[in-house]
């Protein structure tokens, strides 16, 4: 049931958690060259794709591209009767360009694609350049994960009941995991991103904390260079008086 009315744009995302995208193994477990659609040599994919089940499937064929980020891909689908959602305009446009299948994409033999991994959401058209794929590439910085999945270009009224059709394909089981779909509205500051807005105002505090510390510390230093200074002028003698009046000579 919608709470409150929904005006479009509104962005549709999925939330998964606990997921740390940002682990320094799982943020480097990719080929940066193979996403761009050059040549790669067997020993670059081993030393950064250094999980052999990340580049070698069970058959021996070639996972192509490989890495943790690509084996790990979202890939639940879900649908809402009468809503139609658009899965265009979900990746950042650098992105969309610096992704590029080989010159000999879907040729080379021995070789698992992205669409023999991951069918119902990946084309074969596609490949790299599946929008889906290109937004999980890009990883969160939190604990959790928060994806763009598409766009809803129809108003979602207060009180209305949406049929949500999903299909289960990305386990969470093994990792206590859990996850959300999201219909959130765009604002003047972008959509709903929790972690984001945790992550400002955990900064926002840690910087006032700072710097009230700081100047509560000059504060003591000021009152404790003033004390000093006003001790040393005390305790500077005055001169003694002179000598006394000369005796008239007898």
């Amino acid at each position: 049931t919608v709470p409150k009315t929904l005006r479009p744009p509104i962005l549709v995302q999925y939330h998964v958690g606990p997921f740390y995208q940002n682990a320094n193994t799982y943020i480097k477990s990719e080929v940066p060259q193979e996403l761009r659609g050059l040549p790669v040599s067997d020993e670059a994919r081993e030393l950064l794709c250094s999980t052999e089940h990340s580049r070698v499937n069970g058959e021996g064929n070639d996972i192509y591209p490989c890495g943790m980020k690509v084996m790990s891909f979202f890939n639940d689908t879900f649908s809402v009767k009468g809503v139609e959602i658009n899965k265009k305009n979900i990746a950042w446009e650098s992105d969309l360009q610096r992704f590029n299948n080989p010159p000999d994409y879907l040729k080379r033999k021995k070789t698992t694609w992205l669409h023999d991994l991951y069918p119902t959401v990946i084309g074969k058209e596609e490949g790299v350049k599946s929008e889906d794929f290109i937004v999980w590439m890009r990883p969160s910085a939190g604990s959790s994960v928060t994806k763009r999945y598409g766009w809803v270009e129809q108003e979602l009224k207060a009180g209305q009941v949406l049929e949500v059709t999903v299909t289960n394909d990305y386990p969470v089981e093994s990792f206590k995991g859990y996850k959300q779909f999201i219909f959130t509205e765009i604002g003047a500051f972008g959509a709903r991103d929790l972690g984001l807005a945790y992550a400002l105002l955990g900064g926002g505090f840690l910087s006032l904390f700072l710097v009230v510390a700081s100047q509560v510390l000059l504060w003591f230093s000021g009152r404790s260079e003033a004390r000093s200074t006003s001790k040393d002028a005390r305790s500077q003698k005055l001169p003694g008086p002179g000598p006394g009046p000369s005796q008239p000579p007898s």
